[in-house]
């Protein structure tokens, strides 16, 4: 399901970010980061209990699911990144930066699928 476009109901919001459900009663954790492109300081004035919403599975893992409301992930045309194997030379695709080095930075993909992006010096 990494990659899946989903609408799911906003249940619950905290610091941490917003738990949300789907039909059937399935739930997600939308984390804070992925609330939003912009930083978020109240994410309750962002999220409301009671709405629904589009989001993005980002990933799978041991039953829990994690989700993503950025729009410039959720409304992406572009192939999704969900196991090496999706990964092929020359493909765009989106990807969210998760630490900057001294010599490049970690992105994140789909699913957990992870790898380095060298600056070029």
């Amino acid at each position: 399901m990494p990659g899946m476009v989903v609408r799911a109901k906003v249940i619950h919001v905290d610091s941490f970010g917003a738990i949300v459900q789907f039909p059937g009663g399935v739930k997600a954790l939308c984390p804070l980061r992925h609330m939003s492109e912009f930083e978020i300081v109240k994410p309750g004035k962002k999220f409301k209990v009671g709405a629904e919403l589009v989001f993005r599975v980002l990933g799978v893992k041991s039953k829990r699911i994690t989700v993503t409301h950025k729009k410039t992930l959720v409304k992406s045309k572009l192939g999704i990144v969900s196991s090496y194997a999706d990964a092929t030379d020359g493909l765009i695709t989106h990807g969210w930066i998760m630490k900057i080095e001294k010599h490049g930075c970690f992105v994140r993909f789909y699913n957990g699928v992870q790898g380095f992006a060298s600056r070029l010096v």
